[in-house]
C-alpha cells in the first residue's frame, strides 16, 4: 500500500516542482506489480482530502509470459489504466491554487485513519 498526499495550498518554485515531479515518477515506479496505490490532494479546507488516483499496478508487458499471456494487451493495459492517469496526476501538481493556510497534519492524520487504518 502506498499513499501520497500533494499539498498544492502553497505555491512550489520551478525547480521545486522538477524535483518533486522527478521523486514522484522515481516512487511510482517501484510500487511493485498488484500493489495499491492511492493518491490525495490537500485542499484548504483541514481534513478535507481531493481523491486523484486509486488504483493497484497490473503490471506491464514485460512482467507476463509470452506463452501464457498477452504482452501487448498487458501494456496496454497498464499504460491505460496505471501510466496514463498517473502521468496526468504528475502534470497536475503545479495546478493547484495558493490557500490561505496549508492544514498538512490534519490530512496526514486523515490518510491514516481512512486509508493505512483499512489494511490493519
Amino acid at each position: 500500500m502506498n499513499a501520497f498526499l500533494i499539498d498544492t495550498t502553497d505555491p512550489i518554485s520551478r525547480t521545486t516542482l522538477i524535483d518533486v515531479k522527478n521523486k514522484f515518477s522515481k516512487a511510482v515506479s517501484a510500487i511493485p506489480v498488484g500493489g495499491l496505490l492511492e493518491i490525495y490532494g490537500l485542499t484548504e479546507k483541514p481534513g478535507e482530502l481531493v481523491k486523484m488516483f486509486d488504483g493497484c499496478n497490473p503490471g506491464d508487458g514485460s512482467t507476463v509470459d509470452q506463452w501464457t499471456n498477452n504482452p501487448v494487451r498487458r501494456q496496454r493495459r497498464w499504460e491505460e489504466a496505471f501510466s496514463k492517469p498517473l502521468d496526468e496526476v504528475s502534470g497536475k501538481i503545479s495546478d493547484g491554487q495558493a490557500g490561505n493556510a496549508s492544514p498538512i497534519m490534519a490530512a496526514i492524520q486523515n490518510i491514516k485513519l481512512s486509508v493505512f487504518d483499512r489494511f490493519d
